[in-house]
C-alpha cells in the first residue's frame, strides 16, 4: 500500500510516493506559482514498454496528475527532444546521461534507471543539477543467476 514518506532535504518543494518493488521515493519540483492541477511529466525511453500499467496505477495513487510517454530513442539529441518539459525520465542501459542533456533539460528532477547499473549516468552532473537519481538494483537477478 502507498506509504508516505518524509520529504527529503532538498533545496525546492516536494511530492514523495513510495510504490511496492519499485523506486522508493519520487520527489518532483514544483516551483513557487505552478498550478497544482498541471501534470507531472514522465517521459520512458524504453522501446519495451507501453506505460499502460504505469500510467493506470501512479494516477490511483497520485497526488497531482501525471503526463506519461513513452519513446525510442537512440541519440542524446533524441532523449532531448523527446524529454523536453519532462519532470522525471526512466532510461535503459543505451540512453546516456552526461552533463549537457542535464543542462538542456532544466525541469528535470529525477532520473530512473530501469536496471542495475549507473555507469551511464554522469552522476556528478545529477547533482550539480540537483537530479535525484534511482536505479534497481535486483533487476534480472534471478535470470542471470539462472544462466
Amino acid at each position: 500500500m502507498f506509504q508516505p514518506l518524509p520529504s527529503p532535504n532538498l533545496p525546492f518543494p516536494t511530492s514523495n510516493l513510495q510504490l511496492p518493488g519499485t523506486i522508493p521515493r519520487i520527489a518532483i519540483r514544483r516551483l513557487p506559482g505552478d498550478p497544482m492541477s498541471a501534470p507531472v511529466r514522465i517521459v520512458s525511453t524504453s522501446d519495451r514498454y507501453d506505460m499502460e500499467w504505469e500510467q493506470t496505477h501512479f494516477s490511483a495513487i497520485s497526488p497531482f496528475p501525471i503526463s506519461y510517454q513513452s519513446v525510442s530513442v537512440t541519440s542524446s539529441a533524441e532523449l532531448v527532444t523527446a524529454a523536453q518539459g519532462a519532470q522525471a525520465i526512466l532510461i535503459g542501459a543505451r540512453d546516456a546521461i552526461t552533463d549537457e542533456v542535464l543542462s538542456a533539460l532544466p525541469d528535470l528532477t529525477v532520473i530512473g534507471r530501469l536496471s542495475v547499473g549507473l555507469d551511464n549516468i554522469d552522476l556528478d552532473a545529477c547533482t550539480r543539477h540537483n537530479v535525484l537519481v534511482t536505479h534497481y538494483p535486483q533487476y534480472c537477478t534471478h535470470e542471470v543467476a539462472d544462466h
